[in-house]
């Protein structure tokens, strides 16, 4: 229920010190450069809150490039992606229940921030809901973790046009 105000920057070294700052806070946690894409304004502007919103959306949007599936979004997108009998991503070999164990776990994992920040921040409005600086770092550093499984991730043999549930 705070109203913030973030200091204008008036000049152009003043914005190139913002961005600086940015940059060296999430390279020095070693963030996924997905981040930077989908969040840097938000974070540089100190607006937390639609950054998390932003990054989290950001996941999705990758899984829609790496699949081609651009007309779901949220739980029916993954329960399509990450389905148990015909993935369309997958992280390892699902050869063992370890590995099987690991697949369920990033889907787990999406899930996770999806109902944590997307949807709460889809359905509630900033007044109750401010996101501080370090939860912040918080939820980026677990959506860089995303992204770096989705470095690894491989394409299965099964597409979104013959998904079956």
């Amino acid at each position: 229920g705070k109203v913030v105000i973030c200091k204008q920057c008036d000049n152009i070294p003043e914005a190139k010190r913002r961005l600086l700052s940015l940059e060296t806070t999430l390279e020095s946690r070693k963030m996924h450069h997905e981040i930077f894409k989908y969040c840097k304004e938000e974070f540089l502007v100190e607006d937390y809150y639609h950054c998390c919103f932003e990054a989290v959306k950001g996941v999705y949007s990758r899984i829609r490039v790496l699949t081609n599936i651009l007309d779901k979004d949220g739980t029916e997108l993954l329960d399509i992606v990450f389905s148990k009998n015909k993935p369309l991503l997958v992280i390892n070999n699902m050869s063992n229940q370890t590995e099987k164990d690991e697949f369920r776990g990033l889907k787990e994992l999406i899930l996770s921030v999806h109902y944590l920040i997307k949807n709460k921040v889809s359905h509630t409005t900033r007044y109750n809901n401010e996101i501080e600086f370090y939860f912040c770092l918080d939820i980026l550093a677990i959506v860089s973790r995303i992204h770096y499984y989705l470095d690894e991730a491989q394409q299965t043999c099964f597409t979104g046009e013959n998904f079956q549930k």
